[in-house]
């Protein structure tokens, strides 16, 4: 979308950008998977909105092939007409784009209204899959209007009374997924026959919403929590990137008709394509929160809804199991009842399990010392700790030498959790977690047999591993600050992170 106010944005074209004739600057994009990518820098200066010749070359680029110089033509014709633009003119365009979004956001609202008669209903089973007639079409549909109603009663539960009945009705009323339920898929079969060839996937977040709910920076957590949840069940990773690179799956906050034959309408919330599509889409016009206490039906937890769609993304359908992640209304429920049994079982058949090694059999040598570097910084900086007299508690990363402060012990307790202990303080002092509150700086403490003392060591691929602790249920890895000097450490949520990625070098 075009935005007036400074911000930067990609745009990801199927065949050509659809230009504004008023505005200079994109005004509407038809997304689609990625074919080019370009970022358009608009600043005010001197209250005129300038957009720069360079910049707008970049974007032309992302037009292919389709009356390039036409268009660029066109294009720089508005940039220079923006530059001689009066302070009033564009307040006027600024309070035309406003007016414009909230016409389309009532069009948008106008347009979910509830099934509560036979055409209705009959709509709702052709547009999600209970019929085999074309939802497009001006003839009404000769199936069974009957048939298709017990098999949708069948499907969520309900008695089958062949009616389009109030419970019927309510549930088709119900705020759900735009995908379709495939009613003849049981339980267990809730499988595409599309899945990745490779299981180190990347994302993005292309387009983020401007909620006053949930921060940019809160959505993006949520949505890395959810991908890192179904990595936990699967030997698949993934790796966030930049907004405006190339990566396997996209995720967009649209609105209306967007350009994917699946137009945010009625009840539907989001929408994903199996493998290998990659495209996310969420209905940026709903009400998302990122808490779980809401009881409303018009409030949505959008954790819980990432979670379904990246479902999709990875070549699950909708399932009849109501527990599920992938059953297609939506349902609130706690953060850490996300995935069911049968959830991991879905995905696994497709992905198989996490395998992680056996550290009770595979365990380090006692008797050794290793050197722990990272993946981010190479072999160039190890784990150390400062020795200046002062702080021979503190850990950090430093230049790789061979100094006592940089060899590591590492010891199997129990349950497959180390002991990391420094040749410079012997078996004395362990790597622990200061019990601050905050619980995520890591310090040398007396050896003892406290929780913060327990680190899981997972292979994550490679020769590297992830080092997670005990205290934290195994939900946070050793991680490096990323402050400029990337030399400090920090407990930080278990992620895709070059910085989670320690190579243990035996010495």
């Amino acid at each position: 979308m075009y935005f007036p106010d400074g911000r930067t944005y990609s745009v990801i074209p199927k065949h050509k950008v659809k230009f504004d004739e008023k505005h200079a600057g994109l005004d509407y994009v038809n997304f689609d998977k990625q074919m080019c990518i370009g970022t358009i820098m608009q600043e005010r200066s001197n209250r005129n909105l300038i957009e720069s010749e360079k910049t707008a070359s970049i974007s032309i680029n992302c037009l292919g092939p389709h009356d390039k110089t036409e268009q660029k033509a066109a294009y720089l014709e508005r940039i220079d007409h923006s530059r001689t633009a009066e302070d009033s003119d564009v307040e006027d365009e600024h309070s035309q784009l406003r007016t414009r979004s909230d016409q389309t956001k009532h069009a948008s609202q106008n347009k979910r209204r509830n099934v509560d008669s036979e055409d209705d209903a009959l709509a709702y089973l052709t547009r999600f899959g209970y019929s085999s007639c074309n939802a497009s079409s001006p003839v009404r549909c000769s199936e069974n209007f009957s048939s298709m109603l017990i098999e949708f009663q069948r499907y969520f539960g309900l008695n089958m009374t062949g009616v389009a009945d109030k419970e019927t009705q309510a549930i088709m009323n119900l705020p759900r997924c735009s995908m379709v339920d495939k009613p003849n898929v049981n339980i267990l079969q809730g499988l595409s026959n599309k899945t990745w060839s490779h299981l180190s996937l990347t994302y993005r977040l292309a387009s983020h919403a401007h909620f006053q709910q949930i921060s940019y920076a809160n959505q993006i957590s949520i949505v890395q929590d959810a991908f890192n949840e179904w990595s936990k069940h699967t030997p698949l990773t993934f790796e966030m990137v930049c907004n405006t690179c190339l990566s396997d799956i996209v995720l967009q906050f649209m609105e209306g008709d967007h350009g994917d034959s699946l137009p945010f309408d009625e009840k539907t919330l989001a929408h994903a394509f199996l493998p290998t599509d990659g495209r996310i889409h969420f209905d940026s016009q709903d009400t998302w929160t990122e808490l779980y206490n809401s009881t409303s039906k018009t409030v949505i937890n959008l954790f819980l809804i990432t979670m379904h769609e990246i479902g999709h993304a990875l070549g699950l359908e909708h399932v009849k199991d109501r527990q599920s992640i992938m059953f297609p209304t939506y349902q609130l429920k706690q953060r850490s009842d996300v995935l069911t049994f049968v959830d991991q079982q879905s995905i696994q058949a497709l992905y198989g399990k996490k395998t992680e090694p056996d550290f009770g059999k595979q365990s380090f040598d006692a008797k050794s010392y290793y050197r722990l570097t990272t993946e981010w910084h190479g072999d160039d900086k190890s784990l150390d700790i400062v020795h200046d007299g002062k702080n021979n508690n503190q850990l950090i990363l430093a230049k790789t030498d061979n100094s006592s402060t940089q060899y590591w012990r590492i010891t199997l307790l129990e349950n497959n959790d180390y002991r990391l202990t420094s040749k410079r303080h012997g078996y004395n002092k362990s790597i622990d977690i200061v019990n601050d509150g905050a619980n995520n700086k890591l310090t040398l403490a007396d050896t003892d047999n406290s929780s913060g003392q327990y680190w899981r060591i997972t292979l994550v691929s490679g020769n590297y591993y992830r080092l997670t602790s005990k205290r934290h249920g195994y939900n946070k890895s050793i991680d490096i600050i990323n402050d400029g000097a990337n030399n400090k450490l920090t407990l930080a949520d278990t992620g895709n992170w070059s910085g989670q990625h320690w190579k243990i070098i035996k010495i």
